[in-house]
């Protein structure tokens, strides 16, 4: 299933929010099935949210942009 972080209806992008997002995790049950962390690719700046349980770098697909905070160890 498809799911929108910060938007109360994605037919109507007119209708988010401003957020701060420092991590989101997804369990089924009483498993971790997704744990997103924002990050961003350092070989072309675009910034998103990484999975560390499947290991996959996601971008917006909504309107509008991530906006990068600051850098973390």
């Amino acid at each position: 299933y498809d799911m929108y972080l910060f938007n109360f209806n994605p037919l109507d992008s007119t209708r988010q929010s401003i957020s701060r997002l420092y991590y989101f995790k997804i369990y089924v049950e009483d498993e971790l099935v997704r744990n997103f962390v924002p990050c961003y690719r350092k070989s072309d700046s675009v910034i998103g949210m990484y999975d560390t349980v499947n290991k996959v770098f996601y971008t917006n697909a909504g309107s509008g942009t991530f906006a990068k905070g600051n850098n973390i160890t």
